[in-house]
């Protein structure tokens, strides 16, 4: 519940500490206390029912399956546990085994039932119909992927499960290198920091330099006095009488999970082996720094707007603080932590609602990528993004070559009509736009524009390279390293992707129209362009590792300019430059065209175009023929989403910052909604609303989070607490 202050009072006090906040986290002064931290891991044990029996309720002891990963997206080869807090359903794959645990009258004693569609998994059929379970609120899921769908084998129908909490965690991992250079670490200096692919860094002072210098594709942990005081997404300040961890790839996402605030760390001697651990101390130290950010809020009142001792939560929990502060160690300890995270999450909630929120109308959205089957499960999709305080879906809707509806365009192509994906619904789209709107949801189709295939995801037996380019290889774009290969290109640094060529004048017709029956067939509230770009290219190679060099560009520029791009040896010359013009142009054209084919057949008022865009306009250029900035200049774009892919909020503040600069500058009405990726990146709910806070700060006309397959109930209900007006 909110504080019992008159509505003026609370306003005000909002505004002013959120533009006191602001300035702190700009200049880089606020303290980190993204501290919300659960019980580390579940130690499930499982009976048989002959072993139950009534005067024995309590499972006995077997083989004990460890849970460290709790209401997440599943990993591949993983056990995890979904509570009521993710979410109505686990949102899992097919790929995988669940069971459902149901309460019973003993504490963490859940007696166990299959997913309906558990035992077909296990028969070795019916692998669609698998995931997704359906999470009891008087239960939990266990779910299994992978080489771990063995550990859930042996359960049977009405066995009982007891689910054991532990809450301190003890973890170690190799360091990759200390203070990197080229002496050290030559081969990743060429990156940010000197930080490489999947590194665990250590920074100290010895480095000589303020900050780590780090790029946004990572985590980092600030430490001092052996403990994690703080968290950045990078360049993370290096503190004098400290460090800073900084993690890549698996090791950034080994510093989430093991690196909380508080947790206590070691490094060895030699420095290449880093042990963290999470003990009764770190669940303390959470609990105070939340007590101190309640403070900063004014929640704990202040001398010109006192708090009631019984409607102060700070008084009240800092009572109990004290009631725990004799607890040290023994078998009193995990129960004192379990306390301490209990009063933590009392204290979040009043500090949640503190946040100021969008302005009425602004969009609050997020990305979908549909698995649902039936309307049953697109409305209970559906009141769990509204009830997280959403109203507005970019739903994925043209992907991997495929429609999610029964194209027209798609069908006079001589290409699948609907994706197949899709089996027991006759019209997906139809269905969101009409359960959406009563709901009072907006509804954008995602479009993933020249992305259409994917070595990985195309049904059983399809080409990889997707319907499209399987039909019409002459639309593939081709890179410069496989110019001579004679078939489409695949792109290494896009995790096996297959893209149009942009130059191609059939695929230009061919999108406009998809496009634009999408528009006019549906009442949807605008359309979102993604993957409007080339594939990414690396600044290193620039030449070999670029692409456009198709029949069709190729005739195209050799026409305009004299020269086969076949035939360049480097990067750098005019006629380069010329090249890097023209690609970009051909990129344009396609959003020129889109955008007059829905002026000219679409007549509702406010619909909304929109792009996905990288946000950093010389990297966008250089490496993806990306100039969103000319598609504002010319009027052709309504709302502008810059994906900050990192956790930093330096990086979202620069990033919206920046895009806000170039429409006020062009002067052009289009909005600048911050796309945040905390949710995939495993944030927690702190971080993601501080996320949204300097995103609003930087006057982002609102927000878009990826993406719903890790939208957590937790994180739903503190965007909800905090966007509610």
């Amino acid at each position: 519940m909110r504080p019992s202050l008159a509505p003026s009072f609370h306003l005000f006090r909002q505004a002013c500490f959120v533009l006191l906040a602001s300035c702190l986290i700009w200049l880089g002064l606020w303290p980190a206390t993204h501290t919300s931290w659960g019980q580390v891991a579940y130690d499930l044990s499982v009976s048989t029912p002959s072993e139950n029996t009534a005067t024995n309720t309590t499972p006995p002891t077997s083989d004990t399956i460890r849970i460290n990963q709790w209401d997440q997206a599943r990993p591949a080869n993983s056990v995890v546990l979904y509570t009521p807090q993710y979410g109505p359903t686990t949102r899992t794959n097919p790929y995988g085994v669940e069971w459902t645990g149901i309460k019973t009258d003993t504490p963490n004693v859940y007696t166990l039932q299959p997913n309906p569609s558990v035992n077909t998994c296990l028969g070795g059929s019916g692998l669609a119909d698998c995931g997704n379970s359906p999470i009891p609120k008087d239960g939990m899921v266990f779910s299994s992927h992978g080489n771990k769908r063995i550990l859930f084998t042996p359960f049977e129908p009405g066995a009982l499960a007891t689910l054991t909490p532990r809450w301190f965690d003890h973890a170690t991992r190799g360091v990759s290198v200390v203070n990197p250079n080229y002496g050290n670490n030559a081969r990743y200096c060429s990156f940010p920091g000197c930080r490489g692919s999947g590194q665990l860094v250590i920074y100290t002072p010895a480095i000589g330099r303020v900050h780590t210098g780090t790029n946004e594709f990572g985590f980092e942990a600030t430490i001092v006095g052996n403990r994690v005081v703080a968290h950045e997404g990078s360049d993370s300040t290096i503190p004098t009488n400290g460090f800073v961890l900084s993690g890549h790839g698996s090791s950034r996402d080994w510093l989430i999970k093991h690196a909380p605030i508080g947790a206590l760390v070691d490094v060895s001697p030699d420095g290449r082996l880093l042990t963290t651990t999470v003990d009764l101390d770190t669940y303390r130290i959470q609990l105070e720094n939340r007590l101190t950010h309640a403070e900063a809020r004014r929640l704990c009142g202040s001398w010109f707007l006192p708090r009631r001792d019984d409607d102060n939560p700070c008084v009240q929990i800092k009572a109990k603080q004290e009631e725990l502060a004799g607890v040290l160690t023994g078998d009193s300890a995990e129960e004192a932590a379990q306390t301490y995270h209990q009063l933590e999450q009392e204290l979040n909630e009043q500090i949640w609602t503190s946040h100021m929120p969008f302005e009425e109308g602004a969009i609050r959205g997020i990305w979908h990528r549909p698995t649902e089957q039936s309307r049953a499960e697109i409305q209970r999709t559906l009141d769990f993004l509204k009830n997280s305080g959403l109203n507005t879906v970019f739903l994925e809707t043209f992907f991997h070559g495929y429609t999610m509806f029964p194209s027209e365009t798609m069908a006079k192509y001589g290409l699948p009509e609907k994706n197949p994906r899709f089996p027991t619904l006759p019209d997906p789209l139809a269905v969101w736009v009409e359960e959406a709107h009563q709901r009072g949801i907006q509804i954008h189709p995602w479009m993933e524009v020249f992305y259409v295939g994917n070595k990985v995801a195309p049904p059983k037996n399809d080409a990889i390279e997707g319907p499209i380019i399987s039909k019409y290889p002459q639309w593939a774009n081709i890179s410069y390293a496989g110019r001579h290969a004679g078939k489409p290109s695949m792109a290494t640094l896009e995790r096996g992707a297959y893209f149009l060529d942009p130059a191609n004048d059939e695929v230009h017709t061919f999108l406009t129209q998809l496009m634009t029956e999408a528009a006019t067939r549906y009442e949807i509230d605008g359309l979102q362009l993604d993957y409007i770009r080339y594939p990414s290219s690396l600044p290193k190679s620039p030449l070999y590792s670029s692409w456009g060099y198709t029949a069709a560009a190729r005739a195209k520029f050799k026409a305009q300019t004299g020269t086969d791009p076949n035939q360049f040896g480097s990067a750098g010359s005019s006629t380069w430059y010329a090249w890097q013009r023209f690609r970009m142009d051909q990129v344009s054209r396609l959003v020129a065209s889109v955008r007059q084919s829905l002026k000219e057949n679409v007549t509702r008022d406010n619909f909304v175009l929109s792009a996905a865009v990288f946000p950093r306009e010389a990297e966008s250029i250089q490496r993806k023929q990306q100039d969103w900035g000319h598609w504002v200049k010319q009027g052709w774009i309504d709302m502008l989403c810059p994906m900050t892919l990192t956790s930093s909020i330096k990086a979202i503040a620069s990033d919206v910052g920046h895009m806000v600069s170039v429409r006020n500058r062009l002067n052009r009405d289009v909005k600048v909604v911050s796309g945040l990726f905390g949710p995939f990146n495993g944030n927690e709910a702190d971080l993601i609303l501080d996320q949204i806070d300097v995103a609003h700060h930087h006057q982002a006309d609102g927000f878009s989070l990826f993406d719903s397959a890790h939208l957590t109930g937790r994180v739903g209900k503190a965007i909800q607490l905090s966007q509610e007006k």
